[in-house]
């Protein structure tokens, strides 16, 4: 019997602010670097989807966020760079603290940008997500053909 498939997962944070969303730009990482991304994690073993945003959130851009406070937007199964992932994209509707860069090693900057407006270098799938959130788009598959 062939052995299941198990994907990657990982949880991506769209933090808004009236028409603009929180971007990071990657960087040292050896993935996307000198691309602008969502603050966002892979899931540990002990943890479910919430609970790693939540500490990305903590880690990368030093907010805290409520488990009430955030709402599943979008799920996406995605093939990307010879492995398979599932993400699920959350947004926040509140937070504590002002978000800064808690990890400028992975970090080169964080940058609040009109969500009609993202840089070129903006991750193909992060920008499919910000752009169709506001159609209700629950799930999404990119790479599969």
């Amino acid at each position: 019997m062939a052995e299941k498939h198990r994907p990657r997962t990982a949880s991506y944070l769209i933090l808004e602010k009236s028409d603009e969303v929180l971007l990071i730009k990657r960087k040292n990482t050896g993935f996307k670097d000198g691309s602008y991304s969502l603050v966002a994690g892979h899931v540990d073993e002990d943890e479910n989807f919430r609970e790693a945003m939540i500490r990305e959130a903590e880690e990368e851009v030093g907010i805290e966020i409520k488990k009430k406070d955030l709402e599943t937007v979008s799920i996406m199964h995605r093939r990307s760079e010879g492995f398979v992932y599932v993400d699920v994209f959350f947004k926040a509707g509140n937070w504590k603290r002002e978000p800064t860069n808690e990890e400028p090693e992975k970090c080169e900057e964080l940058q609040w940008v009109r969500k009609n407006d993202l840089p070129d270098n903006t991750i193909d799938y992060v920008e499919k997500v910000i752009d169709e959130i506001d159609d209700g788009l629950e799930y999404q598959e990119i790479g599969w053909g």
